[in-house]
């Protein structure tokens, strides 16, 4: 099953008395790559949750948040007085350290509005977290990822269905090509060998020798080894969208083929029908390969 590598999944619970909020969101990146924001306190972590996501997600950019608040407070803006009456005493200190040596230049100007919204004073600093508290932390992560999963598989499902729609399409128009090349082929080799006898006219030409050339550029103007190309290509494309591995980048290169074996026929055929229908080809080729960039 396809897996898109967009997705977006807010995941919130209670730990204790703190209530947790994941974040995650997902773009499509040619690579792994993923970014953290996590409090101080819980940047022990992070390590624990790179090689979970690594272990879940193995294609795309990945940004994670973490926020969680401790409803055990009565308010956001219940403060420990143990705790600001120490971090008084911090900035007293180092007042004092600084003017010795700067004088006047050294005043410290603290804002109430930064003393209040230190962790610190408001029991979320995380200072007393547990081990067991990180583990559950960790372990939510785990849920959040689960979810996003969820969301990425959803969204793949629906990848996979406009992919078949183009690939349908594709396959009908390639048969049509595949009709008008046999009469382009037929056409062709008619015209070459009536000019070269008016060409020839008063001339004598070998006609086993003639018949040889003629056929030999025909030959130059034949598309079934592109037909055929395209034919297995879509096979291939077919067994790739059942696949549960990664197939963006299989998919991706097949899209290359297919666009180069459209713009050769587009090179040798002197038929409108087939030069049009080609074309149109390219269009559905370009649709698909749109979609695809958002593949695992």
């Amino acid at each position: 099953m396809l897996r898109s590598m967009t997705g977006f999944v807010s995941h919130e619970l209670m730990i204790g008395n703190y209530q947790v909020v994941w974040e995650i969101r997902t773009l499509n990146h040619r690579f792994f790559d993923m970014s953290i924001k996590l409090p101080e306190s819980l940047r022990c972590i992070e390590l624990d949750l790179r090689t979970v996501a690594k272990e879940r997600i193995r294609r795309g950019k990945m940004d994670v948040s973490l926020y969680f608040k401790n409803r055990s407070l009565k308010s956001s803006f219940e403060v420990s007085p143990e705790r600001l009456e120490e971090l008084v005493g911090y900035f007293k200190e180092a007042t004092a350290i600084f003017s010795q040596g700067l004088g006047d230049q050294a005043r410290i100007q603290v804002n109430l509005e930064q003393v209040l919204s230190n962790p610190a004073l408001t029991g979320n600093d995380g200072r007393n977290f547990t081990d067991e508290f990180k583990a559950q932390i960790v372990q939510s992560f785990e849920q959040a990822i689960s979810r996003l999963e969820t969301a990425r598989t959803d969204e793949g499902k629906r990848l996979h269905d406009v992919l078949e729609m183009c690939l349908c399409s594709m396959k009908q128009i390639t048969a049509e090509i595949c009709q008008y090349s046999r009469a382009m082929k037929d056409q062709a080799y008619a015209k070459l060998v009536a000019r070269i006898k008016e060409l020839a006219e008063n001339v004598t030409v070998d006609p086993v020798r003639m018949e040889q050339e003629v056929l030999l550029i025909a030959q130059k103007a034949d598309i079934q080894e592109e037909i055929d190309r395209l034919n297995s290509h879509y096979c291939e494309i077919t067994k790739l969208l059942s696949s549960d591995e990664q197939v963006g980048r299989k998919l991706d290169f097949l899209m290359q083929e297919l666009n180069r074996e459209s713009n050769t026929i587009c090179s040798k055929s002197t038929d409108i029908n087939i030069i049009n229908r080609a074309v149109n080809l390219k269009t559905y080729i370009e649709q698909m390969r749109e979609q695809i960039q958002n593949i695992e």
